[in-house]
């Protein structure tokens, strides 16, 4: 359905505001216990045939992992950039910028001075508080899997490799995920054949290993189209097509509903939102506002003929912007709107802006970069097919996504509303943690609106006012 224009929806039971992956694993948490949900989204049904937008969840490809290292803190490491300058610089100088310096504006700026506020030496403890928000994470990922299969039934490859293209980088890759408790074990040389026969001819003729940690990988499209029918199923009302223009709130400082586009208003017991990164005037007023920027990631699609890839990979990269913003990469066996088996890489990131809905084309061409380096050298024979076949252009992506970034590298839980229009809340994750730790904001948000106890807010999502990094 669609709001009528200048109607007022006053729902009786929780708001939810995005379509994303975090808001509907919270809707699945909320309606299990019997909350009447709303959900309302900018974009058009998913399930539906059309575009996609650049949004986190549906903007990439088909294709996730989960994992206790996801959304680790980027810049943990001997603290040899005390200032930060990545934030200077673009990809190709060896940056994190998606565009270039002169084109930041003012709020940009605000968020890097609040990034550069965090001292390289809080980064261990920042990294600790999230990779123990991933482990409770992946906790409550598998236990919905054995609770709901048929969410994710043929879609889920419940094991995982990372994969290393130097001794050095093996031997420390093995080290952390020791440290935190994720390394399963090490793989033979013949199970390397087995398991990573698809880069057969990239092994062939350089070092390659690989380990076995906790995690798994899920074709995300496929976990969203089937948990909007449960929850229409279980009764949520949906309105697609349908932005959330402002977050209204009174004279006095009281939150008094959305305020939609077309100029109606919703408003709810409590209301629920998960923006990714939000359009420059929706949550003008909430201290999250100041905290969320964009940073935006590249997908590339290649065929998967011959000796399929059947297993994730978390891989960690050689060769350009390795060293900084696209250190690694994620790899997904997935399928093609018909049907055919493919293989989805992800890699990058580029800080658009706290205010830039979109990345600049021009600067795509750094990501294309970063992506089309790594499958040519891992998977030269599916990459010479995929251009044979018009699925790989040079130079071009499959997608970009747009992921939602905060200086301390914490996820959002900011409850400092409430009024007349209900019980306000922004959350989510952080970078693609969003995703691995969605089942830790459902059960953030439970406890916020039954008020029983708070603790797993308390760990893992800090006051949104905090000084950044501040626990």
């Amino acid at each position: 359905m669609s709001t009528a224009a200048h109607s007022t929806i006053d729902h009786d039971g929780v708001v939810l505001v995005g379509t994303g992956a975090v808001n509907l694993v919270t809707g699945i948490r909320l309606s299990r216990l019997g909350v009447p949900l709303l959900m309302v989204d900018a974009g058009p049904d998913p399930r539906l045939p059309g575009p996609r937008s650049q949004a986190c969840t549906m903007g990439g490809c088909d294709g996730r992992i989960v994992s206790l290292n996801e959304s680790r803190h980027h810049f943990l490491k001997p603290t040899q950039d005390m200032g930060c300058t990545q934030f200077d610089r673009t990809i190709a100088d060896g940056g994190w910028l998606g565009v270039p310096p002169q084109r930041l504006r003012d709020s940009d700026r605000e968020w890097i001075a609040k990034f550069r506020d965090v001292s390289p030496l809080d980064y261990r403890r920042l990294n600790d508080h999230l990779i123990g928000c991933n482990r409770h994470g992946l906790a409550r990922w598998r236990q919905l899997i054995s609770e709901l299969p048929d969410l994710f039934e043929g879609i889920t490859v419940e094991r995982l490799l990372r994969v290393y293209l130097n001794p050095a980088a093996h031997a420390a890759g093995v080290e952390g995920e020791r440290a935190i408790g994720a390394f399963i074990s090490e793989l033979s040389a013949d199970e390397i054949d087995a398991e990573l026969g698809a880069m057969a001819e990239y092994g062939s003729r350089s070092y390659l290993g690989a380990i076995r940690v906790q995690g798994f990988g899920i074709n995300v499209h496929g976990f969203v189209c089937r948990s909007l029918s449960r929850l229409e199923q279980s009764g949520t009302r949906f309105i697609w097509n349908t932005e959330v223009a402002e977050v209204a709130m009174t004279p006095g400082g009281e939150f008094s509903g959305l305020v939609t586009g077309d100029g109606s208003r919703i408003s709810g017991t409590h209301v629920v939102i998960s923006p990714g990164v939000p359009r420059p005037n929706t949550l003008l007023g909430m201290p999250s506002r100041e905290l969320l920027a964009g940073v935006a990631g590249g997908w590339l699609t290649l065929p998967n003929d011959g000796r399929r890839l059947e297993t994730p990979i978390k891989l960690t990269r050689d060769g350009f912007a390795a060293d900084e913003s696209s250190a690694g990469a994620n790899i997904i066996p997935g399928r093609a709107p018909d049907g055919s088996p493919v293989i989805h890489i992800s890699s990058g990131h580029a800080y658009v802006g706290a205010d830039l809905e979109l990345l600049e084309p021009e600067w795509q061409a750094d990501l294309a970069r970063v992506l089309h380096d790594t499958a040519r050298q891992l998977f030269p024979g599916q990459y010479a097919t995929g251009r044979e076949r018009g699925l790989v252009v040079p130079g071009r992506l499959s997608r970009v996504c747009v992921r939602p970034w905060t200086p301390s590298c914490a996820g959002v839980f900011d409850d400092q509303a409430e009024g007349p229009g209900g019980r306000l809340l922004v959350t989510g994750g952080h970078n693609t943690g969003g995703f691995a730790q969605a089942p830790a904001v459902a059960d953030a948000v439970s406890e916020w609106i039954d008020g029983s106890e708070t603790s797993v807010r308390d760990s893992y999502f800090p006051r949104a006012d905090v000084a950044v990094g501040a626990r």
